[in-house]
Order: structure tokens, then C-alpha cells, then sequence
């Protein structure tokens, strides 16, 4: 799969990580985000996010519809809105202006956080949490 969704502290479950390789399709990401959903439900802890774009940087066509897609579908109670783009700055910016055009309050909500390295990412999470 082209795209995966693990627990990066399966012990403690607080951190989802979602990792994008190669040429994904939305499907793939839609199928990772409900399976972060069961995954989510398995605790009653806020969640953080992070979406590491180290191994891809292209997005599908569609970008526009897809995405605000992914923002209806990844609503959940134990999410914590934190989300920390791995490798992604430049493509999570058009990601976010996307996103602002649909629907310019759907970006206040959450803290949208970048990150060079993992280890990187897992320290700004556990600062936010």
C-alpha cells in the first residue's frame, strides 16, 4: 500500500503516524484515515497526527475535492487537531490554501505544525500534547 497508517507509541497510543510512498491515490488515503478512525477509538486520549511526505511530494489530480474530503472523514473526539507535516512544507502550504478556499475556517481549528525528522516531529507533538 502506497499509504499507511501505524501508531508511532503503541504502548501509549498518542501519536497516529501516516506515511506516503510512491504514487497514492485518495482511495489510499481514505482507507488509512478510517482505519486511523478504529485505531482512535481504541483509546479515550486525544490523538496527534503526523503526516510524513519524506518518500513523496506529488499529489494526485483532484487535489481540490480530495481534500476537503479528508477534512469531513478525519473528524473524530480524540483527535487533537495537532498535525505535523514531515518533509512537506511547500506542498502542505498548497495543501492549506486548498483547504482555506473550501472552507477558510477549517484550518483555524487545528495546530498545522512542520518537521524536518521523525524524531523531530514526535518532539513537537509532545510539546503541544
Amino acid at each position: 500500500m502506497s499509504v499507511t497508517v501505524d501508531w508511532i507509541d503503541s504502548e501509549t497510543k498518542t501519536i497516529i503516524h501516516f506515511e506516503y510512498r510512491d504514487m497514492w491515490t485518495w482511495e489510499d488515503v481514505f482507507e488509512q484515515i478510517e482505519k486511523s478512525q478504529q485505531m482512535m477509538d481504541t483509546v479515550s486520549h486525544k490523538v496527534a497526527t503526523i503526516i510524513d511526505l519524506t518518500h513523496n511530494s506529488k499529489l494526485p489530480s483532484d487535489a481540490m475535492n480530495a481534500i476537503g474530503k479528508i477534512f469531513d472523514r478525519a473528524i473524530h473526539p480524540n483527535d487533537s487537531t495537532i498535525i505535523v507535516f514531515l518533509n512537506a512544507q511547500t506542498l502542505t502550504k498548497a495543501m492549506l490554501d486548498l483547504i482555506a478556499i473550501r472552507d477558510p475556517d477549517a484550518v483555524n481549528f487545528r495546530e498545522f505544525v512542520h518537521a524536518k525528522t521523525l524524531d523531530e516531529a514526535i518532539t513537537k507533538v509532545n510539546q503541544l500534547l
